[in-house]
C-alpha cells in the first residue's frame, strides 16, 4: 500500500533540508582549499557534516547530506580535470571519466556520514571521535591501488591555521583528523546539551592549545652553513613544451640561467628539458656538467630517459650535474593518466581518443635508488605527484638537509592545480620540520621554511630566477620517524573507543529490557 501524498511530500521536504546543509558545509569545505584556502572554513564545513550525522532523522537523509556534502566539497576543487581532455573523440567517455573520479571523492563524506549515523554512539564520540576516524581511513585509502590519487586532503586546508602545528607528529591524514574532530566540537557547541555543550568547549580549546604548543617545539635544528640556490622558472606551459620552437626555446633559456648562475646550487623545474636525453643537442649536458665542475656548484634538472631495455618506454627523471657527482633520480610514483595509464589494455584505446598528454608511457624508477646528494647535502627529492605521498621516502627525508620538489603544475587551461598543488610541499616541509625548494615550469616556484611559511616566491605564469638562501638541518620529526602509523593508531583507537561505548550502551540498555518492573 503506498504512502499518502502528505507524508511523501514531508519525507521529500526533510531530505531536501538535509541535502541543503550537506551543500552548504561541503561548499565551506571548498573554500577552505586553494586559491580562496581560507582556513576556517574547513572546520566549521565539517561542522554541518557532524550535524547532519547527529541529527538526520534516519539513514537516508544523513546519505543524502553526506553526498550532498561530498559533491559540493569535490566539484569545485576537481572542475580542472575536465579542462585536460578533449571531447570531440568518444564523449561519453571524456566527460564520464572525471565525474566519475568526483563522485568517487564524494562518495566518501557520503559513506563517512551513513556509517557515522548508523554506528552513533555517545553524541560527543561520534562527533568528535568516530567521525574523525572515517574520514581519516576515506583518505587513506585514496592512496591505494594503480589509481590511487589522494588530492587535497584535508590536512593541506590547515597549513596556515593553528593546527598546523600537529603536522611533525602526524602527519597530513592526522591534521585532517583533528580538523574533523574540531568542527565535530563546533557542532556540539551549537546541537548539544548544556553538559554537551561545555565538554565540547573545552575540547576545542585543548585541541588548539595542544597544536599551539606542538608547534613551538623545536623537531629539528640548523646544521651546517646557509646555502645559497637560484631556481629557474621557465614558464613553458604543458602544450608549448611538445611544439618545435618552444623545445628551442626551453633548451636555450634553461642553458643560459644554468650557465651564467653563481649559486653554489641551480635547480630547473621537472621536466625542464622535453626531449628525451638522448634527442638533446651534441654535448649539451656535457658543457652544463664542466662548467658547473669548474665553478664547484651543483646542477639539478628535470629531464626524460629511455627506459633501459623497455622500447619505446622512458623515465621521469632528474639528473645532477656538478661537484656533487653526476647522478640521476627515476620518478617512483606516476600520475595516472597524466604518466601512465591503470588497466592500460582496457583503458588506453579510450584514454588516447580524449587526452591532450602525449607522453603516457612512463616507468616508474626502482623503489631503492640512492639518496641524491646536492650541494654537497643530501636532500630528500620528489617529483611532482611524489610530493602527495608523505609516507613515501622517508628514509631519505630523516637523512636530508632540506627537501626538493620539482614540479609541472602547467595543466593546460585552469590554473587550479597550480594553486591546490603548492599546500603539498608546504606540508611536506611542516611534516619534517626541514626547508623545501619547490621548483615549478610555471608557477609555483617557492623556497618554504621549516615551518612551512613561504620565505620567497616568484610570480606565475612568466620567466623568473628565485634567488634564495637556505639553513639546511638536521633531526627527525615523530611523524617522519613512524609515517602514517601514526594517524592511522589514532583512527583506529578513536573506532574501538566509540564502538566500545556504542556497545556498552546496547549492553545497558538489553540488560534495563530484561530486569522485572
Amino acid at each position: 500500500m503506498s504512502k499518502p501524498p502528505i507524508l511523501r511530500h514531508r519525507r521529500d521536504h526533510d531530505r531536501l533540508r538535509w541535502v541543503a546543509m550537506g551543500a552548504t558545509g561541503g561548499l565551506g569545505l571548498a573554500l577552505a582549499h586553494a586559491p580562496v584556502a581560507w582556513w576556517p572554513a574547513a572546520p566549521l564545513g565539517i561542522a554541518a557534516l557532524a550535524g547532519i550525522v547527529l541529527r538526520a532523522p534516519g539513514p537516508s537523509q544523513a546519505l543524502a547530506g553526506g553526498l550532498a556534502f561530498g559533491v559540493a566539497a569535490w566539484l569545485p576543487v576537481l572542475g580542472w580535470l575536465y579542462t585536460g581532455i578533449e571531447p570531440a573523440h568518444a564523449a561519453w567517455f571524456a566527460y564520464g571519466a572525471p565525474t566519475l573520479v568526483i563522485a568517487a571523492f564524494a562518495a566518501g563524506p557520503a559513506a563517512c556520514a551513513l556509517l557515522a549515523h548508523r554506528l552513533a554512539a555517545r553524541p560527543a564520540l561520534t562527533a568528535c571521535l568516530l567521525l574523525p576516524a572515517l574520514w581519516v581511513g576515506a583518505e587513506w585509502s585514496r592512496q591505494l591501488g594503480s589509481f590511487r590519487f589522494p588530492w587535497a586532503p584535508l590536512g593541506h586546508t590547515q597549513v596556515d591555521g593553528p593546527l598546523a602545528g600537529l603536522a611533525p607528529i602526524s602527519g597530513v591524514l592526522g591534521v585532517g583528523f583533528f580538523t574533523v574532530a574540531l568542527g565535530g566540537a563546533i557542532a556540539l557547541i551549537f546541537l548539544g546539551g548544556r553538559r554537551t555543550r561545555g565538554a565540547a568547549a573545552l575540547s576545542l580549546v585543548v585541541l588548539l592549545a595542544a597544536a599551539e604548543l606542538a608547534a613551538r617545539i623545536e623537531w629539528t635544528h640548523p646544521a651546517g652553513a646557509p646555502l645559497r640556490v637560484d631556481l629557474m622558472q621557465g614558464a613553458y606551459a604543458g602544450s608549448a613544451k611538445f611544439d618545435a620552437d618552444a623545445v628551442v626555446s626551453a633548451l636555450q633559456r634553461y642553458s643560459d640561467f644554468a650557465l651564467h648562475s653563481r649559486a653554489r646550487v641551480s635547480i630547473l623545474p621537472e621536466t625542464a628539458l622535453p626531449l628525451l636525453e638522448h634527442q638533446l643537442p651534441p654535448g649539451y649536458l656535457a658543457a652544463l656538467e664542466r662548467r658547473a665542475r669548474e665553478e664547484n656548484r651543483d646542477i639539478l634538472l628535470g629531464i626524460f630517459r629511455r627506459a633501459e631495455g623497455e622500447p619505446g618506454r622512458h623515465h621521469n627523471s632528474a639528473r645532477i650535474l656538478g661537484a656533487s657527482g653526476a647522478q640521476t633520480y627515476d620518478k617512483k610514483i606516476l600520475l595516472p593518466f597524466g604518466e601512465t595509464i591503470p588497466a592500460a589494455g582496457i583503458l588506453r584505446p579510450l584514454f588516447e581518443r580524449i587526452a591532450r598528454v602525449p607522453m603516457l608511457d612512463a616507468v616508474p624508477g626502482s623503489p631503492q635508488q640512492p639518496a641524491p646528494v646536492l650541494g654537497g647535502l643530501r636532500i630528500g627529492l620528489r617529483l611532482c605527484f611524489e610530493d602527495l605521498f608523505g609516507d613515501a621516502g622517508r628514509e631519505e627525508t630523516a637523512a636530508a638537509g632540506y627537501l626538493v620538489v620539482l614540479s609541472n603544475d602547467s595543466w593546460d587551461g585552469s590554473a587550479l592545480p597550480m594553486h591546490q598543488h603548492l599546500p603539498a610541499a608546504r606540508m611536506r616541509a611542516l611534516e619534517a620540520a626541514k626547508p623545501l625548494l619547490r621548483v615549478a615550469n610555471t608557477g609555483w616556484t617557492a623556497a618554504i621554511g621549516a615551518d612551512g611559511r613561504i620565505d620567497a616566491i616568484a610570480p606565475p605564469h612568466q620567466p623568473a630566477v628565485l634567488e634564495t638562501t637556505l639553513q639546511p638541518r638536521s633531526g627527525v620529526t615523530p611523524y617522519v620517524r613512524h609515517g602514517d602509523a601514526i594517524p592511522l593508531a589514532l583512527a583506529t583507537f578513536a573506532s574501538v573507543a566509540s564502538l566500545s561505548a556504542l556497545a556498552r550502551g546496547r549492553h545497558e540498555r538489553s540488560d534495563q529490557a530484561r530486569s522485572p518492573a
